[in-house]
């Protein structure tokens, strides 16, 4: 390691499906020291994991700060987004990109953005696969616990995905509908279950209040924040 380097760290992160179960690790070198982090959701994307490698090595830092690292990835994004000053872009674009499409992942870019403004980052792109040897023991890591059963959810981009339609012609209905269940979880004090038809051609979005259901079939359509679907959906199941 170089004197005037603090730390140096190596991510990855993998999805067995995209999306799909998915993993991440970072190897954290500080002088002698040598520390791994990793983690696995049962439901993400590959730039999601790339995502968390790095900013769950940087949340192991603690709370120090002024630290010069060094971060190698073989996410190609991660390192146009800081080397281009792309994300400083979309922070003040309010997570937009130029052509106006809404950045993905915007709770974890705002996240790395916090913890890498507390250091001096260099961020590296280095070919994934290529024999440097800790990129491929944190890939082992990431594809190791991907495969694991019983993974939490990535609460953030479930509900996201759930949501994503749900500004389709809704309404209340009394009784289940009969499908198959696709995604089962929950929302703050709401009960989200995703369904399919018997063919598993068409999805269902369903939110349960009391005894009462709101259900939305899929259609992809843009929104601007999160937040403002489920003041809508909270208001329709009162």
């Amino acid at each position: 390691m170089e004197n005037d380097i603090d730390v140096v760290i190596y991510t990855d992160g993998a999805c067995l499906k995209n999306p799909g179960p998915g993993g991440y690790a970072a190897i954290i070198k500080r002088g002698d020291k040598e520390e791994t982090v990793s983690g696995a959701f049962r439901l993400t994307t590959n730039n999601r994991m790339e995502l968390m490698a790095v900013i769950s090595a940087l949340n192991h830092l603690g709370e120090e700060e002024g630290l010069s690292i060094t971060i190698y990835t073989d996410s190609n994004l991660i390192v146009e987004a800081f080397n281009k000053n792309w994300i400083w872009n979309w922070e003040k674009q309010n997570w937009k990109k130029k052509e106006g499409d809404r950045v993905l992942n915007v709770d974890l870019w705002k996240k790395l953005l916090a913890l890498s403004n507390r250091h001096l980052i260099d961020f590296v792109w280095v070919k994934g696969h290529s024999g440097i040897k800790e990129n491929e023991i944190c890939d082992k890591i990431a594809r190791k616990l991907a495969a694991e059963s019983m993974l939490l959810p990535d609460i953030n981009y479930e509900e996201e995905q759930a949501l994503l339609h749900s500004f389709m012609p809704q309404k209340i209905v009394d009784t289940k509908p009969i499908s198959n269940i696709y995604e089962d979880f929950q929302i703050s004090n709401f009960h989200i279950r995703l369904q399919s038809d018997e063919e598993q051609k068409n999805y269902i979005l369903l939110v349960k209040s009391t005894n009462s259901y709101l259900y939305a079939n899929f259609d992809k359509i843009e929104f601007n924040d999160l937040s403002e679907i489920m003041m809508l959906i909270k208001d329709k199941l009162k």
